[in-house]
Order: structure tokens, then sequence, then C-alpha cells
């Protein structure tokens, strides 16, 4: 089993693509999916998973929220949010809690070398 994985999102849709983009990459396992930001704390907590791929903008709680609960209650776990937002602008804003901002527009390929790195410092090499 590789690095576990917990994948937020409020699009089923997208949920579903990321997972199954991740799960080709045999060093990456995805043990769940939330589909708000009040899910992936509670999901979080419990599996506690090595990487939570997170959105921003969710109903009953926003990424960043969510992000700071969950870095209180798992402070070692890589948070990289996953967004349709500039991520460059959004660099300047968010906290410390968040260890990545991946745009949805740089893609999946970009999403999983950011998760490599993180998980096990260095890029990632060939596609799934």
């Amino acid at each position: 089993m590789g690095k576990s994985l917990l994948i937020v999102d409020d699009d089923k849709t997208v949920r579903n693509l990321i997972s199954g983009y991740l799960d080709k990459i045999p060093k990456f396992t995805v043990i769940g999916q939330a589909v708000d930001g009040e899910d992936a704390v509670e999901m979080a907590v419990r599996l506690e998973p090595d990487a939570i791929i997170l959105d921003l903008v969710m109903p009953k709680m926003n990424g960043v929220d969510a992000a700071e609960r969950i870095r209180q209650a798992l402070p070692q776990t890589v948070i990289v949010v996953f967004t349709s937002h500039d991520s460059t602008n959004l660099r300047k804003h968010i906290d410390g809690n968040i260890d990545a901002i991946v745009s949805k527009a740089e893609g999946l390929e970009k999403l999983a070398t950011e998760l490599n790195r993180l998980l096990f410092g260095r890029a990632l090499a060939g596609k799934p």
C-alpha cells in the first residue's frame, strides 16, 4: 500500500477524476473521499491519511478553515489545495496550514508531482 490520500471536493466528478488518476500511481492509495469541509475534518481525524487533497470552496466549511482544523489534529499530514482559483494569487493569502496549492488548470499530473515532492522529497518520474 502506498501513501494514503483523502480527496476532498464537493463535486463528485472531480473527486472521482482525482481518485482514479492517483490510484493508478502505485505509491499512492486513496482511502477516502469527503464531500465538504466538515466531512473532511471528521474523515481526516478518523482515517489519519498521509496527505489530503482539498478544494477551497465547499459547503458547510471552506478549505482554509478545514485545513486549520486538520492541521491542529494531524500536524504531520500533508495538505495540498487543488482549486479552480488562480494559485499564484492565493499563495499570498494562504496561511501555514497548507503545504502546496495546485490550480486545477495545471492538471492532475502537477498535483501528483506536488504530492510526490511533499511525501517523498523528489519529483515524480513518468506518468501513471
